[in-house]
């Protein structure tokens, strides 16, 4: 290819510029190796790995690799603690992950190194407000909301204004709502482009939340007693948001019955009610004002009329069988609730239901049968037809829903389960057929009730009816029964008997005789019965046998062989759970030998495998209150138990008689670190609560720590009331008499005036 004329004249300058004397060929300089001035410290070389495994983390983060996210992250923090950035970045994934406590934590020290940030502070009010703590979110927020940061960011600070002002009204400062408030104002008023410019909201979006948030401060001037304000802020809300213009007529409502004129807000309710409102609020209000109008007799022509017009409207369907109950009005309200459960049976609809029965009872009368007598029918025919069928056949699906929903009833309202528990005994007597699944349900009502005698004589009549299917079951539930009631005998009996012919579920009857015997302080006996569940372990239940086996060796004091058994089940058990439920058996072990560094030990191994474990959490802050060390450490640990332990119970679990409130064992653990640490007064209040739930009420233990608080407190009298208790409980269980524990309250009442 020929060379151009503009190639050859660059060659030519080129050349020119070379000396003429050059032997070299032409180089180019390349730039000096960089050479710190110092030598990077140990320090220095972690910063730059950490921001390293920082970057690599948020992009697995981005990739949806969370459990990676997570390790890389806390590897950086790790080697940086005083970073903001990982901190901030592992709140949103321990809160994905659930830990919540950890999630605190971390945005606790992302503040503390970045305390200007108000995405920290508003993500740290969330979690706060998440958990509980409301005045702990408000401060938080007025935080955040005064930090320079938060202006580029209005969208974010329009929320923190709003939230501020939720929880300022929640704690009745009313002041501090309505300027919250009217800072969202505002922002979606004055800020309008901008806002519209640098964030995904739309016009119409902005309107309807200024709608919104005039109507919050309508509702908070109508609190303050400042109507005419409330009235302007509902007449701007409706401006703003005509399409729900119903619904600030009901703030006017308000606003006519707080100035005290029911009959002004009549107009502005009825046109409310035109929208026919799904919720009862409404409704229930127009009551309230005929009421005040001395027309009680237009409540239930009223609602008649309106639920005709709203045939679908459950809560208005329900509030008119109400109101033919509080009109005593009994049939056509039991009709009228029967014929809602049809459609879709609540427990909200079975409430009212019960609710008639039990105003019928305290009037009954003759003819229609006792009421309480047909709430059990009604809940025995459900678990009848909801039971599946001898021949394989499929419960029927519509029925269990009821019986679901009556559940859920009877587990809240113990005081009307008690009452079931009555008239239940009353059919036992009469000889009364009913569904063994009606039987089994009324036996565990009348044992979470505490009525043990009812709950043995309900479960041994149901014995005399259930066919040998069934009977597993219901020898299991009054074993139990038997036990709570320290009937040691009792249980050794039936076991016994069943063992003769059992075909099937031996184990586990080895498993009640072994406790029983244990308590009657029987050791031989109760490791035979333990080494013979063991015998007739399969592969699914060996380990929880074996494990029985090392609490049976736990409780007889032989600790050198229950710590043999735990070694040799950890040398053959490698799967994780497995490995956890060795590790807490063997902290057992250390813990009743007082060998309490290595309970320790195997405590903090759970919880290297998952700092989640509740259990562990409680029962190493546990040993490490009651050796007075590290308390600010036990507490934490005790309360993210109980954090824990809530969390879990919010999950669906069923409808169930049984109770789903805080464990016992873990307030205890609660109020007993308070009380090391000097805070008397909470740990009272905790251990009082302890006490009064199932497995607190009856354990020795939490009346001995009770009594100790009260001491401490100068109360005398009811430590003594305390002690007493405890002595009582230790002497039930034969093993437990020359137990220390026993042994030092005995001593503190002998020397407690």
């Amino acid at each position: 290819m020929a060379t151009s004329p503009r190639t050859l004249l660059a060659l030519t300058l080129l050349l020119a510029a070379v000396p003429a004397n050059a032997q070299q060929p032409l180089s180019i300089d390349t730039p000096a190796k960089f050479v710190p001035l110092r030598k990077p410290s140990a320090a220095d070389r972690n910063r730059r790995e950490a921001r390293e495994l920082f970057g690599v983390g948020l992009m697995r983060q981005r990739q949806d690799r969370l459990v990676e996210a997570l390790r890389l992250l806390e590897e950086a923090r790790q080697l940086d603690p005083e970073a903001a950035p990982p901190h901030k970045a592992l709140t949103p994934l321990y809160l994905a992950l659930g830990r919540t406590e950890d999630a605190l934590t971390s945005c606790r020290k992302a503040l503390d190194a970045e305390p200007a940030d108000h995405e920290s502070w508003y993500l740290y009010a969330r979690q706060l407000r998440d958990l509980g703590r409301p005045r702990e979110a408000l401060d938080a927020l007025t935080t955040g909301v005064e930090c320079p940061s938060a202006k580029e960011r209005l969208d974010v600070l329009v929320q923190m204004h709003f939230d501020r002002g939720t929880l300022s009204d929640e704690a009745g400062k009313l002041d501090q709502a309505e300027a919250a408030f009217r800072e969202v104002i505002k922002i979606l008023v004055d800020r309008r482009e901008t806002l519209l410019e640098s964030s995904p909201f739309q016009a119409e979006t902005l309107d309807l939340e200024a709608a919104k948030t005039w109507e919050r401060i309508g509702q908070v001037c109508i609190k303050a007693k400042r109507l005419a304000a409330a009235v302007d802020a509902f007449v701007a809300a409706r401006k703003l948001d005509p399409d729900h213009a119903g619904r600030i007529n009901m703030n006017l409502a308000e606003v006519c019955l707080a100035q005290d004129h029911p009959a002004d807000a009549l107009p502005y309710l009825d046109e409310y009610l035109k929208t026919q409102p799904q919720g009862p609020q409404g409704y229930e209000m127009k009551i309230g004002i005929l009421k005040r109008l001395n027309r009680e007799r237009d409540v239930l022509p009223m609602l008649c009329a309106y639920a005709e017009r709203d045939v679908h409207n459950v809560s208005l369907q329900l509030l008119v069988a109400r109101q033919f109950g509080r009109e005593r009005q009994w049939r056509e309200a039991e009709r009228r609730f029967e014929k809602l459960a049809e459609g879709t049976p609540t427990p909200e609809i079975y409430r009212g239901l019960f609710d008639v029965y039990k105003e019928q009872a305290k009037e009954f009368v003759p003819g229609g049968g006792r009421p309480i007598a047909r709430a059990l029918d009604l809940l025995d025919q459900a678990l009848a037809a909801a039971t599946p069928k001898d021949d394989g056949g499929p419960g029927d699906e519509a029925a269990a829903a009821k019986a679901r929903a009556m559940l859920v009833v009877l587990r809240d309202d113990k005081e009307f389960a008690l009452t079931l528990v009555q008239e239940a005994v009353a059919n036992v007597r009469d000889n009364r057929q009913r569904a063994v699944a009606t039987w089994r349900l009324l036996g565990a009502l009348a044992a979470r009730a505490k009525q043990l005698d009812a709950a043995e004589e309900i479960y041994r009549a149901c014995l005399t009816r259930v066919g040998r299917a069934g009977e597993a079951e219901i020898q299991g539930g009054l074993l139990d029964v038997l036990s709570e009631a320290r009937k040691y005998e009792d249980v050794v009996k039936l076991c016994k008997e069943v063992l003769k012919k059992a075909e099937s579920g031996r184990a586990l009857f080895q498993v009640k005789l072994a406790s029983a015997l244990v308590h009657l302080g029987k050791s031989d006996e109760a490791l035979a019965a333990a080494d013979e569940a063991v015998k007739l372990a399969d592969d699914r239940n060996r380990l929880a046998l074996r494990r029985l086996r090392v609490s049976v060796l736990t409780q007889i004091e032989r600790f050198a062989v229950a710590e043999k058994e735990c070694r040799e089940l950890l040398d053959q058990y490698k799967e994780a759970g497995e490995v956890r439920d060795i590790r807490y058996a063997l902290s057992g072990v250390y813990s009743t030998a007082k060998e309490h560094a290595k309970a320790e030990e195997q405590l903090k191994a759970i919880l290297a495998d998952d700092p989640n474990d509740a259990t562990a959490n409680n029962d190493l802050g546990y040993i490490l209150a009651d050796q007075g060390k590290d308390l600010e450490e036990a507490e934490r640990m005790i309360r993210k138990a109980i954090d824990l332990d809530r969390e879990e119970r919010k999950a669906p679990a069923g409808a169930h008689p049984e109770g789903d409130g805080d464990n016992a064992a873990f307030l205890d653990s609660l109020g007993w670190v308070l009380f090391r640490r000097g805070h008397l007064e909470e740990a009272a209040e905790w251990l009082r609560k302890a006490s009064a739930l199932p497995g607190g009420s009856d354990d020795p233990v939490v009346w001995d720590h009770l009594g100790d608080v009260y001491l401490a407190t100068k109360d005398a009298a009811r430590a003594r009331a305390a002690w007493e208790t405890a002595v009582r409980l230790y002497e039930a269980e034969h093993r437990r008499k020359p137990d220390d524990r026993y042994k030092d309250v005995k001593h503190k009442l002998r020397t407690t005036n």
